[in-house]
């Protein structure tokens, strides 16, 4: 079988070291662990919002999360070390990938580019964070 400089064989598959689990589908099981993300991220950031109640929209309580993020930002918001896993989990559970930029900038500016690619490929290999 020929393989390409890319490690792709002549089928179309690829190699071993680009194998990655595949991201689970839209679920409303997604939605509960995006909400509880996004609760994590509101209490580690101590963002003055707020908390989720049922009479609210969903997606109403999201995009204020993702506002009051971007405007803490711009504030000079101090990112500690405990928020550093609840901004890259509200990341990967974001359903929007358009936005998921707002959680991971953060933890880019404080914490590197490095310790933030680990984690999210340590999570695309093995579908859990570690």
């Amino acid at each position: 079988m020929a393989v390409d400089g890319n490690g792709t064989a002549a089928d179309g598959a690829a190699g071993a070291a680009a194998r990655f689990m595949a991201l689970p589908g839209r679920t409303e099981q997604r939605q509960e662990a995006f909400a509880e993300c996004l609760a994590d991220v509101v209490r580690v950031l101590s963002l003055d919002l707020a908390p989720e109640s049922e009479s609210d929209d969903r997606g109403a309580w999201v995009s204020r999360v993702r506002t009051a993020v971007r405007k803490a930002c711009r504030q000079g918001l101090t990112v500690s070390g405990e928020s550093f896993d609840a901004l890259v989990r509200a990341a990967v559970h974001d359903p929007d990938p358009s936005f998921n930029r707002v959680f991971l900038e953060p933890a880019l500016n404080a914490f590197g580019r490095r310790r933030v690619q680990v984690a999210l490929l340590g999570y695309l290999r093995t579908g859990r964070f570690t």
